[in-house]
């Protein structure tokens, strides 16, 4: 329902997924005697059948432990995570992306949600540097 003069907003969504870069376990013999992974957080947005990404963290190694389904994903470690994932979630604020769940299964499953924007062409979305 709209009020006259107003239009109605539509929201695209945003969560924060954990993902094991390929061939990336770390030997025990390396880290202290623990198994590492290297993972990468990834912020998949979704916005009606559109499903892209829209930011991406540096990857870093962590600990990591299997759940049932033969998944393997990172155990919580403040000091690792927060140079990790602070900065993807400082990222996604910055590009108006609003946080709308503090209900997560996993630790690094943020969501976030903004008003869609209309797309913008190629052409216009190339930085040339001087600019």
């Amino acid at each position: 329902m709209t009020q006259k003069g107003t239009t109605t907003q539509e929201w695209e969504t945003c969560q924060i997924e954990a993902r094991v870069l390929p061939g990336s376990r770390l030997h025990p013999q390396h880290n202290n005697g623990q198994s590492m992974f290297w993972f990468r957080f990834v912020a998949v947005a979704q916005h009606g059948d559109k499903t892209y990404i829209t930011g991406r963290s540096d990857r870093a190694s962590f600990p990591f432990s299997t759940t049932g389904e033969s998944q393997t994903t990172p155990k919580p470690d403040e000091s690792l995570h927060g140079n990790t994932l602070e900065p993807l979630l400082h990222q996604l604020r910055r590009e108006g992306w609003e946080p709308i769940s503090t209900n997560k299964q996993r630790w690094w499953e943020y969501r976030f949600k903004r008003v869609v924007r209309p797309d913008v062409p190629f052409w216009r979305r190339l930085v040339f540097p001087g600019r």
